[in-house]
Protein backbone atom coordinates (compact mmCIF):
# COMPACT_ATOMS: atom_id res chain seq x y z
CA UNK A 1 0.00 0.00 0.00
CA UNK A 2 1.15 3.35 -0.95
CA UNK A 3 1.86 6.35 1.14
CA UNK A 4 0.31 9.16 0.17
CA UNK A 5 2.47 12.72 1.25
CA UNK A 6 0.49 16.03 2.28
CA UNK A 7 2.38 19.30 1.86
CA UNK A 8 1.96 21.64 4.76
CA UNK A 9 3.59 24.61 6.36
CA UNK A 10 5.12 24.39 10.02
CA UNK A 11 2.58 26.72 11.73
CA UNK A 12 0.49 25.69 14.21
CA UNK A 13 -2.56 26.28 12.15
CA UNK A 14 -1.31 24.90 9.33
CA UNK A 15 0.01 21.34 10.63
CA UNK A 16 -3.65 21.28 12.76
CA UNK A 17 -5.46 21.91 9.34
CA UNK A 18 -3.58 19.42 7.91
CA UNK A 19 -3.76 17.08 10.76
CA UNK A 20 -7.33 16.97 10.50
CA UNK A 21 -7.55 16.56 6.94
CA UNK A 22 -4.93 13.72 7.19
CA UNK A 23 -6.68 11.71 9.66
CA UNK A 24 -9.97 11.81 7.55
CA UNK A 25 -8.51 10.74 4.32
CA UNK A 26 -7.15 7.89 6.09
CA UNK A 27 -10.78 7.18 7.75
CA UNK A 28 -12.44 7.89 4.47
CA UNK A 29 -10.27 6.01 2.20
CA UNK A 30 -8.21 3.21 3.91
CA UNK A 31 -5.03 4.71 2.35
CA UNK A 32 -1.88 5.67 4.34
CA UNK A 33 -0.69 10.20 4.59
CA UNK A 34 2.41 11.37 5.65
CA UNK A 35 2.63 15.17 6.45
CA UNK A 36 5.63 16.76 5.27
CA UNK A 37 6.76 20.16 6.46
CA UNK A 38 7.49 22.65 3.81
CA UNK A 39 9.45 26.20 4.29
CA UNK A 40 10.49 28.32 2.26
CA UNK A 41 12.29 31.42 2.39
CA UNK A 42 9.73 33.35 3.11
CA UNK A 43 9.27 31.70 6.28
CA UNK A 44 12.93 32.28 7.56
CA UNK A 45 12.95 36.18 6.49
CA UNK A 46 10.50 37.89 8.55
CA UNK A 47 11.97 41.06 9.45
CA UNK A 48 11.37 42.28 5.87
CA UNK A 49 8.07 43.39 4.69
CA UNK A 50 6.83 42.63 1.79
CA UNK A 51 6.84 46.05 0.37
CA UNK A 52 4.25 48.12 -1.75
CA UNK A 53 4.75 45.93 -5.25
CA UNK A 54 4.52 42.58 -2.43
CA UNK A 55 1.51 43.48 -0.87
CA UNK A 56 -0.08 44.20 -4.43
CA UNK A 57 0.79 40.47 -5.82
CA UNK A 58 0.24 39.05 -2.70
CA UNK A 59 -3.16 40.38 -3.03
CA UNK A 60 -3.71 39.78 -6.73
CA UNK A 61 -3.07 36.06 -5.50
CA UNK A 62 -5.73 36.01 -2.75
CA UNK A 63 -8.28 37.22 -4.85
CA UNK A 64 -7.53 35.14 -7.44
CA UNK A 65 -7.58 31.73 -5.50
CA UNK A 66 -10.61 33.07 -3.81
CA UNK A 67 -12.87 34.50 -6.41
CA UNK A 68 -14.31 31.33 -7.71
CA UNK A 69 -14.96 30.49 -4.10
CA UNK A 70 -17.21 33.83 -3.33
CA UNK A 71 -18.29 34.57 -6.66
CA UNK A 72 -21.07 31.92 -6.86
CA UNK A 73 -21.87 31.75 -3.03
CA UNK A 74 -22.43 35.88 -2.81
CA UNK A 75 -24.81 35.69 -5.72
CA UNK A 76 -26.72 32.91 -4.08
CA UNK A 77 -26.89 34.67 -0.77
CA UNK A 78 -27.89 37.91 -2.39
CA UNK A 79 -30.56 36.03 -4.10
CA UNK A 80 -31.56 34.61 -1.08
CA UNK A 81 -31.83 37.84 0.75
CA UNK A 82 -33.17 39.98 -2.09
CA UNK A 83 -36.20 37.40 -2.12
CA UNK A 84 -37.08 37.26 1.92
CA UNK A 85 -39.97 38.79 3.05
CA UNK A 86 -38.51 41.65 5.18
CA UNK A 87 -35.56 43.24 4.78
CA UNK A 88 -33.90 42.33 7.93
CA UNK A 89 -34.24 39.16 7.37
CA UNK A 90 -32.22 39.49 4.36
CA UNK A 91 -29.51 41.24 6.40
CA UNK A 92 -29.20 38.41 9.04
CA UNK A 93 -28.39 36.68 5.98
CA UNK A 94 -25.59 39.17 4.99
CA UNK A 95 -24.59 39.28 8.55
CA UNK A 96 -24.25 35.80 8.75
CA UNK A 97 -22.72 35.42 5.47
CA UNK A 98 -20.60 38.13 6.57
CA UNK A 99 -19.11 37.15 9.83
CA UNK A 100 -18.52 33.41 8.68
CA UNK A 101 -16.16 34.71 5.86
CA UNK A 102 -14.73 37.55 8.03
CA UNK A 103 -14.17 36.03 11.76
CA UNK A 104 -11.30 33.25 10.50
CA UNK A 105 -9.61 35.90 9.52
CA UNK A 106 -9.62 37.98 13.05
CA UNK A 107 -8.95 35.19 14.74
CA UNK A 108 -6.02 34.26 12.37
Amino acid sequence: MATYKIGTRGSLLAVTQSTLMKNELERISGESFELVLIKTQGDEVTNKPLGLFGAFVVGCAFAFGWTPCIGPVLAGILTLAGSQDTIWNGVALLTAYSAGLGVPFLLT
